[in-house]
């Protein structure tokens, strides 16, 4: 069976799965940076927060593989980013509506976090307080946000 003769449904389906990968690695790639930015302000000199300076290269050349596998599984398929099931897949009104609910609840639970955070970073120095706190507060926010979408948008 030809790419071109191919189902559309079946082509819809590959472009909502590859987009849900994409996600799951966007998430993946959040909490490293995260915990890498947090391990900095409370521990300096540990593996986690220096991964970055000592292998520099790991982080840009691992999300290039990602985005070139998870494109070469839609270039097999010939699926271009204006094909009709990409389209109908940007513009369905059941995934506006789970990334509204996602963003709903992701401004909660960071209100939330704010006062049980501010109690967790009260004993350190401003700055490394600071750091924490802003750190936790976008990763809380961003993986609330794609792993509640990915939750509510699953068939």
């Amino acid at each position: 069976m030809t790419p071109q003769s191919e189902p559309r449904a079946d082509r819809a389906e590959l472009v909502l799965r590859t987009s849900r990968h994409a996600l799951v690695v966007v998430l993946a790639a959040v909490l490293l940076v995260a915990a890498t930015l947090i391990a900095h302000a409370l521990r300096p000199g540990s593996l986690l927060a220096d991964w970055s300076s000592k292998v520099p290269w790991l982080f840009p050349v691992a999300m290039v593989a990602v985005f070139v596998i998870l494109n070469a599984r839609l270039q097999r398929r010939q699926l271009r980013p204006d094909s009709p099931e990409v389209r109908a897949m940007l513009e369905d009104e059941f995934r506006h509506a789970n990334l509204a609910r996602a963003q709903r609840l992701a401004l909660i639970v960071v209100l939330v976090a704010q006062v049980p955070l501010a109690i967790l970073v009260s004993g350190l120095a401003t700055e490394p307080a600071v750091t924490v706190m802003a750190a936790a507060s976008v990763t809380l926010a961003t993986t609330t946000l794609i792993a509640s979408f990915l939750f509510f948008d699953r068939k």
